[in-house]
């Protein structure tokens, strides 16, 4: 089982756990994982055809990691949670685990230490049930977006849309398939679903026209 650990009061606090966790067989990542990419990927034949290139991981990988933290928050590895349906709990599950001597899934956590309630049905008690290829595809399953931001926004929130079985492609890449298109008398329509824009930030003019050419909406993250 995997964890991630956000949040946490102080380095020590970080050690402490990360220890515990590990003594007993789990594995701690520093940071949110890349998505996994299909060892059958090709490249799309057709300019502009989707074809997603990073694959939202599978239902029981999703399911096998935890986020531990002492309160629900807006940082990366919380929405990661959202995006992946992963459990979001208080580092007290990793206690109540030793003392049960095994781990407890979300569903059966002592009340208040399971802080995404939307998740309590994931998984079952016992998690060596073989439904181990049900994949719901991810919450963007099938959906295209482009980001418009800083470079830390891109990585960030394209790490997360993947995540969440995305496709991101970039705006710039759009613009010029757009004006192919045009170029032969077609549309863009259908190559994106949606242009996301940094908040707190002006929305740049030309991805406004980009958005009304291609009859995408413009929103905010």
């Amino acid at each position: 089982m995997t964890f991630l650990l956000s949040g946490m009061p102080s380095k020590n606090d970080v050690e402490d756990l990360t220890e515990l966790i590990e003594l007993h067989g789990g594995e701690v990542e520093a940071e949110v994982p890349p998505p996994e990419t299909p060892d059958n990927f090709t490249s799309s034949p057709e300019v502009g055809a989707r074809m997603s290139q990073f694959a939202a991981p599978p239902r029981r990988a999703r399911v096998r990691m935890r986020v531990i933290t002492p309160k629900p928050g807006r940082t990366l590895k919380h929405l990661y949670a959202a995006a992946v349906g992963a459990p979001l709990l208080k580092p007290d599950w990793i206690t109540a685990s030793l003392d049960a001597g095994r781990a407890l899934s979300p569903a059966s956590t002592p009340p208040g230490v399971l802080l995404s309630k939307r998740h309590a049905a994931i998984a079952s008690d016992d998690d060596d049930d073989d439904d181990d290829d049900d994949d719901d595809g991810g919450l963007f399953s099938g959906r295209v977006a482009a980001l418009c931001g800083d470079d830390r926004f891109t990585r960030e929130f394209g790490l997360l849309l993947r995540h969440a079985g995305a496709d991101v492609v970039d705006p710039k890449a759009l613009a010029a398939m757009d004006d192919d298109d045009d170029d032969e008398g077609g549309g863009g329509g259908g190559a994106c679903d949606y242009l996301i824009a940094q908040g707190g930030r002006v929305v740049p003019g030309e991805l406004k026209r980009l958005a009304e050419r291609l009859r995408v909406p413009v929103l905010f993250h």
